[in-house]
C-alpha cells in the first residue's frame, strides 16, 4: 500500500510539472501566431476549448465508464464500456489513464501544424542564458514595475477563483443537500457558461482591452459570490421567502435551487473571461523577448499562493462555525485584487 501511495503521489507531481512547463510555453507562443489585436480572440478561445475538452472527458467517464455504486451501471443506464464495477472503484481509477490518452492524442496538432520559433541556443547554454536573463530582469525591476504589479494582481484574484471553482458545489451540498450526481451536473453546467464566457470575453478583450475586461469580470464575481451566499433552501437574496425543496420534487425543481444554478451560471459566465484575458493582458504589458520568462513568474504567482484562500475558507469556517462567513475571504481577494489591477496601466488604453 504504501509503493502504491508513493508511486500515486509520483506520477501527481511529475504531471502537475510537465503541465505547468507546457502552459508556460504555449502561452508564451501566442504572441507569435497572431497580431495584437487578436491576442483576446486567441486566449479566449483556446480557453473556451479547454472548457469544452474537460466537459467531453466528464462526459465520457460518467456517461460511458464509471458505474454508480447503488445501480452498477453507468448514469446513461448501461455497464461500463469497459467492464468495471463500482465496487472496485476501476472507472473512477481509470480517470488518469484516460486523460493521459486524451492529452496525447490531442496535443499532437500542436507538434504538426503549430509554427514554433527557431532554436537559438542548446538546452545548457539556453538554461545558463535563462537564469541570467531572469535575474537581469529582477534587477531591472522598475523597468518592469507595471508587469510586477500584474503579477501580484493576478496572483490574488486567481487564488479567489480556487475558492469559486468549489464555492457552488459546497453550498449546493451543504444547502440543498446534493447528491454527488446532482453536483456533477451543476458542474457540467457551469462548464459550459465557462465555454461561453471564455469565448464571447476574448472578443469583448479585442474590443476594450484586457483590463477592462477582468475588471469587469471581477465585479460579476465579487456580486455572484455575495448572491451564491445570500440564497437557503426556503429563502432567495437574505430575504425573500420561498417554497423550499420538497422529496422527489425533480432536479433543480424549487425557486431557490433554480435562483442558485442561474447565479452559478453567471459566475460561471465570469470566469472564463478573467481566466483568458490575464494571459492577453501579460502578453500586451511585457515587451516581446520577455513573454516566455513573465509567463514563467505568472505560473510561479499563481502557484506559489494558491492555498491561501482555501487555507483562510478552513480557518474562518473553524473560528465562525459558519460555512457562508467561513467563505468570506472570497470576496476579500476579489477586493483587493481588484484595487491592484486598477493600479496596473493597460498600453491599449494609454
Amino acid at each position: 500500500m504504501e509503493y502504491a501511495i508513493f508511486i500515486a503521489l509520483a506520477g501527481f507531481v511529475a504531471a502537475t510539472i510537465g503541465a505547468e512547463f507546457g502552459i508556460v510555453f504555449t502561452n508564451g507562443m501566442m504572441s507569435d501566431l497572431v497580431p495584437k489585436n487578436k491576442i483576446g480572440w486567441l486566449s479566449g478561445t483556446g480557453w473556451a476549448m479547454g472548457y469544452v475538452g474537460g466537459l467531453l472527458t466528464l462526459i465520457i467517464m460518467i456517461l460511458l465508464i464509471i458505474p454508480a455504486s447503488e445501480t452498477n451501471v453507468t448514469m446513461l443506464g448501461i455497464p461500463s464500456l469497459l467492464g468495471f464495477d463500482a465496487a472496485s472503484f476501476a472507472g473512477e481509477r481509470f480517470a488518469g489513464p484516460f486523460t493521459a490518452m486524451w492529452y496525447l492524442v490531442f496535443i499532437i496538432p500542436l507538434f504538426l501544424f503549430t509554427p514554433d520559433a527557431p532554436s537559438k541556443l542548446k538546452l545548457k547554454q539556453a538554461t545558463i542564458a535563462g537564469i541570467s536573463q531572469l535575474k537581469q530582469t529582477f534587477s531591472l525591476w522598475r523597468e518592469y514595475a507595471n508587469a510586477f504589479k500584474f503579477l501580484a494582481a493576478s496572483m490574488i484574484y486567481r487564488d479567489a477563483l480556487v475558492g469559486v471553482f468549489a464555492l457552488g458545489g459546497i453550498v449546493g451540498a451543504a444547502v440543498f443537500d446534493w447528491p454527488i450526481t446532482t453536483v456533477g451536473i451543476y458542474g457540467i453546467l457551469l462548464s459550459i457558461t465557462g465555454a461561453i464566457g471564455a469565448y464571447a470575453g476574448g472578443r469583448l478583450d479585442d474590443h476594450f482591452g484586457p483590463k477592462t475586461v477582468i475588471i469587469g469580470g471581477i465585479i460579476i464575481l465579487f456580486i455572484g459570490t455575495i448572491a451564491t451566499l445570500s440564497i437557503g433552501k426556503d429563502y432567495i437574496f437574505f430575504y425573500i421567502a420561498v417554497e423550499p425543496p420538497v422529496a422527489d420534487g425533480g432536479l433543480f425543481a424549487a425557486v431557490s435551487e433554480r435562483t442558485f444554478v442561474l447565479v452559478g451560471a453567471i459566475v460561471g459566465l465570469a470566469v472564463g473571461p478573467v481566466q483568458a484575458a490575464s494571459r492577453s493582458m501579460l502578453v500586451h504589458i511585457v515587451p516581446h523577448d520577455k513573454i516566455t520568462e513573465f509567463f514563467g513568474l505568472y505560473a510561479l504567482s499563481g502557484k506559489a499562493t494558491s492555498f491561501m484562500v482555501p487555507m483562510s475558507i478552513a480557518i474562518v469556517t473553524a473560528l465562525s462555525q459558519n460555512f457562508r462567513i467561513g467563505l468570506t475571504p472570497i470576496l476579500v481577494a476579489f477586493a483587493i485584487g481588484l484595487i491592484g489591477i486598477m493600479l496596473v496601466k493597460d498600453p491599449q488604453q494609454h
